[in-house]
C-alpha cells in the first residue's frame, strides 16, 4: 500500500508535529509528534512496517501497539477523506479497516478555519 494525500490536502510543519490542510473543505487536522513520524514515513512511500520501526525506534512502544495505532490513524485519515491509497502494493501489516482497534486514542484533531 502506498499512501498519498488527496489533491487539495497539504502538509505544514508545526512546533508540535504536522498539520494537514484541507483547502477544499476549509479544515485542518493537527497530528501529534508520533502520528507525524508515521505519516511522514508513509507519505515517503514506505510501508506500514517501516512506520512501525520509525515509531519503535523513537518512542517506548512495542511493535504491536505501534502497528495498531498506525492502522487506526490511516483509517481515520481515510475516513476524513485526506488520503488516497494505491493497493497495488498490499502486503502483511497493511491496513484492513475491519481490523482497527478502537481502544487506542486519536492522534489527530480536526479544526475548521475561521473566516476573517
Amino acid at each position: 500500500m502506498t499512501l498519498k494525500l488527496r489533491e487539495g490536502v497539504f502538509t505544514a510543519e508545526t512546533e508540535y508535529g504536522i498539520a494537514l490542510l484541507d483547502e477544499d473543505r476549509d479544515q485542518y487536522f493537527t497530528l501529534n509528534p508520533t502520528a507525524a513520524v508515521a505519516v511522514r514515513t508513509l507519505l515517503d512511500g514506505q510501508p506500514v512496517a517501516a512506520a512501525v520501526r520509525a515509531i519503535t525506534d523513537r518512542y517506548a512502544v512495542d511493535a504491536d501497539s505501534a502497528d495498531r495505532d498506525i492502522q487506526e490513524l490511516i483509517g481515520e485519515l481515510r475516513s476524513a477523506g485526506l488520503v488516497e491509497e494505491d493497493a497495488g502494493d498490499v502486503g502483511p501489516g497493511d491496513v484492513d479497516a475491519g481490523d482497527m482497534d478502537a481502544g487506542h486514542g486519536a492522534a489527530w484533531r480536526r479544526t475548521r478555519r475561521r473566516s476573517s
